[in-house]
């Protein structure tokens, strides 16, 4: 399924588990629910995609558009989600724990109760994300960007923010113990 086209398709609950979709256009599509894992979905358009509750262990979605999209509890543990655009998505509750999100974009996302331990997001561009009460023990936020966060009661114990840039970010009742 490389390079096909599946705009607006409804496959909510399907098994796509090691799928090959690379490039593939899924913009509008229904995938709530679905068995994603270990699937190849590097550069895939996923623009206003809907995975809320889908299943993503250690899927490969690096360099794709999820702009917009909507993953709310999805699992995405050991994804490989780097330089995708996460903008403007909605990730609340979602399982992110291992996955690598280095140099991503995820400006304006919703990240409300998220899980993002050990998450590796480098380089990443969070600019006016909410992270309240998210999990990020062990993330590594080296030289990323964090400007107008908001990381209220959020845990960010042993959370390395080396060289990252927190102007005006919401830090109340954080946890940055190390």
């Amino acid at each position: 399924l490389a390079g096909a086209d599946l705009r607006r398709a409804n496959q909510c609950g399907a098994n796509l588990q090691g799928a090959r979709l690379t490039g593939a256009n899924l913009e509008g599509s229904n995938l709530d629910e679905a068995n994603l894992e270990e699937a190849n979905l590097e550069g895939a358009g996923l623009a206003e995609v809907s995975l809320n509750g889908a299943k993503l262990v250690g899927a490969v979605l690096r360099s794709a558009n999820l702009v917009g999209s909507s993953l709310e509890k999805a699992d995405l543990q050991n994804a490989d989600l780097g330089g995708v655009d996460l903008s403007e998505a909605k990730l609340t509750s979602a399982n992110l724990n291992g996955a690598n999100l280095e140099q991503a974009f995820l400006n304006n996302t919703r990240l409300q109760w998220a899980s993002l331990e050990g998450t590796n997001l480098s380089e990443a561009t969070l600019d006016g994300a909410d992270l309240r009460e998210a999990h990020l023990p062990r993330a590594e936020l080296g030289r990323a960007s964090l400007q107008g966060v908001r990381l209220r009661e959020a845990v960010l114990a042993e959370t390395s923010l080396q060289g990252a840039n927190l102007q005006d970010a919401d830090l109340a009742g954080a946890d940055l113990t190390w």
